[in-house]
């Protein structure tokens, strides 16, 4: 059995979810969930930039919008 985080993410300003990890990378590869968005792993109470977890790195790096991200976040 695949154990996955399960995650609150910010869409528009909005918190969405639960959701699987497997459905946040789609989201990144399919844009419909921005690089500057928060998450959140269910049981958690602090969210975290989506670049910054590790978990999303490879979805982010594949249509080159990690370092597009890290250079924004570090102008800001």
């Amino acid at each position: 059995m695949n154990e996955q985080n399960q995650w609150y993410v910010t869409i528009e300003g909005n918190a969405v979810g639960p959701v699987s990890t497997d459905l946040v990378v789609r989201g990144i590869k399919h844009k419909k969930i921005a690089t500057n968005a928060y998450v959140c792993v269910v049981g958690a109470s602090e969210w975290q930039s989506l670049v910054d977890v590790a978990e999303f790195h490879a979805a982010l790096s594949e249509g080159g919008l990690l370092d597009v991200a890290v250079d924004r976040k570090s102008v800001v």
